[in-house]
């Protein structure tokens, strides 16, 4: 049966189209092994360790919750959009650490979650809100106290030192996630909630969904994440060299490779990444 991408967007390919569609859905068998043998940290009893299952259960409240923001005075949008994130983001695994970030030039980034790896800002969650009912892209909103958008000043935040790895930017409708390295060519993942929740594929959707926006598989408390191997896994398709298996996860000498490469952090050149490919055949 084909895979039901409803909702999921790989905008400019930010997985080799080839990877996404072909894939990337075949690493939902691997991905869901190990959560069942608890790999992955799992923290709250409400997910059942099962996060997708209450995730597409939600389908009511967000229509509601849609409804509710649509109706409300602008100055109570924003807060019925954070609960409602908020909800989102706990099913997901995502703890609260709200911080200011100052960016340059009196510019900065409220943030609803701020994690680190390896002792270096790692993901950043922050969240945008059309209160104005606009209707204006996610990236194109202007945060408040602020006179440019967010995609300006995610752009900074990117170009910072050290710049987060991730930054995942939430709307109501749509949320997108975005990777430092390939920010520049504007690839990112769109999450269409509204789709989601007006079609309500079939669970497997969830699933994918859960794999990739979980804290436990793109920010683990130690060790490369699940993302980082399924970004190297697709890097390893679409230049031909061939992978022991089709998930990730069962290529070991590929993993600890990986994990040698984040230890010595992520500057590192080409020439690198070839050799440390090579060395991984």
């Amino acid at each position: 049966m084909e895979f039901n991408f409803t909702g999921l967007v790989n905008q400019n390919e930010f997985y080799p189209d080839h990877y996404w569609y072909a894939i990337l859905p075949e690493s939902i068998k691997d991905f869901e092994k190990r959560w069942k043998a608890e790999e992955f940290e799992q923290h709250s009893e409400e997910a059942e360790a099962r996060p997708w299952i209450p995730l597409k259960a939600l389908g009511t409240d967000y229509l509601t919750t849609r409804e509710q923001f649509r109706s409300a005075p602008a100055s109570e949008r924003a807060a019925i959009q954070q609960t409602w994130t908020r909800r989102l983001l706990y099913l997901l695994g995502h703890p609260r650490s709200p911080e200011r970030i100052e960016l340059d030039a009196g510019m900065h980034l409220q943030v609803l979650t701020h994690l680190d790896a390896f002792q270096k800002p790692y993901l950043w969650i922050i969240e945008a809100a059309d209160v104005d009912g606009s209707g204006e892209e996610l990236l194109s909103l202007v945060p408040p106290e602020q006179s440019e958008s967010f995609k300006h000043l995610i752009t900074k935040a990117f170009s910072s030192q050290p710049p987060p790895r991730w930054i995942l930017l939430t709307g109501l409708q749509t949320w997108v996630l975005l990777e430092r390295d390939k920010w520049g060519a504007e690839r990112m993942l769109r999450f269409d909630w509204d789709e989601l929740y007006e079609q309500l594929p079939r669970i497997e959707t969830w699933k994918l969904l859960t794999m990739l926006l979980h804290k436990s598989t793109l920010c683990p408390g130690a060790g490369p994440s699940y993302q980082e191997e399924l970004q190297e896994h697709a890097l390893r398709h679409a230049t031909g060299v061939p992978a022991v298996s089709n998930t990730p996860s069962e290529n070991p000498l590929k993993s600890s490779a990986m994990s040698i490469c984040r230890l010595c952090g992520p500057g590192k050149t080409g020439t690198d990444r070839i050799r440390m490919r090579s060395w991984t055949n």
